[in-house]
C-alpha cells in the first residue's frame, strides 16, 4: 500500500543528472541488456545474441536529495538509504501517480514497464556488438546531431550508431519533438506491473 515508484541515482551519475537540469515531468527511459532463454535439457539456456532494448519508463514527480535527513528518514527502505557505499550526491526520483505530457493527462501510470516489440530494440538485430544501435531506433539519433549527451557526431559510422561503452544516464534536451513518439511506445505497456 505505501510503494513508490522510485529511481535512485548517486555519485556521478547524480551530478550529471542534476548538471542537465533532471527535474519535476522529465521522463526516464530505462534500457538494458537482453538475450533469450530456452528451455532445453531440464535447464534454462541463453540463445541468440545479447541486445539492447528499452523496457520502461517513469515520469518525475519529485526529486528527493538524500543529504537532507527528513528525506532520508522518508525512504529509510530504499537501497539508496540503506546501502553504505552510496555517496553523495544521492537522490531519488519518485514517479508521478498519472502521466502527464504537454499539459494532457493520460489514463496510464506515470512509470511501467513494456511489452517486448521489435521497436524497442536498439541493438542491431544479430549484431555481435551490443553497442550498435540502429541508426533510426530513437528519434533523437539524427545524422549531424544526436542530441544525447556523451554523444557526438563521431558516434555516427557508415552502418550504424556507436553508443557509449559506458553509461546509463543519457539525456535529451529538449524532449518537445519526441512526445508522439514516446506516446507510441505506451501502446506497449505491460498492465500486469500496474
Amino acid at each position: 500500500d505505501n510503494f513508490i515508484p522510485s529511481l535512485g541515482q548517486s555519485d556521478s551519475a547524480a551530478s550529471h543528472l542534476n548538471a542537465n537540469g533532471v527535474s519535476e515531468n522529465d521522463v526516464f527511459l530505462f534500457f538494458g541488456l537482453f538475450q533469450k532463454l530456452e528451455w532445453k535439457n531440464e535447464r534454462w539456456l541463453f540463445t541468440g545474441k545479447p541486445f539492447h532494448a528499452i523496457w520502461g519508463y517513469l515520469q518525475v514527480d519529485k526529486v528527493f536529495n538524500l543529504s537532507n535527513k527528513n528525506n532520508r528518514e522518508q525512504f529509510k527502505n530504499h537501497l539508496h538509504v540503506k546501502h553504505p557505499a552510496l555517496r553523495n550526491p544521492n537522490f531519488i526520483y519518485t514517479a508521478k501517480k498519472s502521466l502527464e505530457l504537454n499539459g494532457s493527462t493520460f489514463d496510464v501510470p506515470g512509470y511501467g514497464a513494456f511489452q517486448f516489440d521489435e521497436l524497442l530494440r536498439l541493438t542491431i538485430p544479430g549484431c555481435d556488438f551490443v553497442t550498435y544501435w540502429k541508426k533510426d531506433c530513437l528519434p533523437w539519433i539524427q545524422e549531424g546531431s544526436p542530441n544525447m549527451t556523451y554523444h557526438n557526431n563521431e558516434n555516427f559510422k557508415k552502418e550504424y550508431f556507436q553508443a557509449s561503452y559506458r553509461g546509463q544516464e543519457f539525456i535529451v534536451k529538449n524532449g518537445e519533438p519526441y512526445i508522439e513518439w514516446f506516446k507510441k511506445l505506451l501502446k506497449l505497456r505491460d498492465e500486469r506491473w500496474d
